[in-house]
């Protein structure tokens, strides 16, 4: 008798034992399970990111083609600024900032990970806006409108002068 106990204690141990390691294995596959659900939400939120991008500076275009008035006003602006009513003014700050403001944004999401290139994507479309007389007028105002770190990264890379550009 007093080994039939015995041995039946022996096998509640053993089926503990094994009850425990089915736990283990099953906590690990849904860890492994839950990592590939992530790395998949990653990426789609990635991709996400990278094409609102590309609509924002499409509808920029957008507005550009649309508009003949405006399109010719963004030309004469950047050669000069002086003949610039106020309405003008006001059209002009409007569209950079919020050209700015999109590449402010993109580039927050390209430190932190989730937007492919700024340098090849955005960084020229900046580029080209600081080069505009507009611009260059009103940056102060432009400038005092985002964030300090965007603006000093823009001194550092978008204002060098060309032969520092990273390629």
């Amino acid at each position: 008798m007093e080994s039939a106990a015995v041995v039946g204690t022996l096998m509640l141990e053993q089926a503990a034992q094994i009850a425990q390691i089915v736990v283990g294995l099953s906590v690990v596959i849904s860890l492994v399970f839950v990592g590939l659900e992530l790395r998949e939400s990653s990426r789609t939120t990635r991709a996400s990111i990278y094409q609102n991008f590309m609509e924002q500076f499409a509808r920029n275009s957008r507005a550009l083609t649309a508009d003949p008035s405006f399109a010719a006003l963004l030309y004469e602006a950047n050669k000069e600024t002086k003949s610039l009513n106020g309405v003008d003014r006001l059209r002009l700050r409007t569209y950079y900032q919020n050209v700015f403001m999109v590449a402010q944004n993109q580039h927050a999401q390209w430190r932190a990970g989730y937007f492919p290139n700024f340098r090849a994507t955005a960084l020229p479309v900046v580029r080209d806006a600081l080069g505009a007389a507009f611009v260059k007028a009103e940056w102060p105002w432009l400038a005092a409108r985002l964030d300090a770190a965007f603006v000093e990264y823009l001194q550092r890379e978008a204002l060098a002068p060309p032969a520092q550009h990273p390629a």
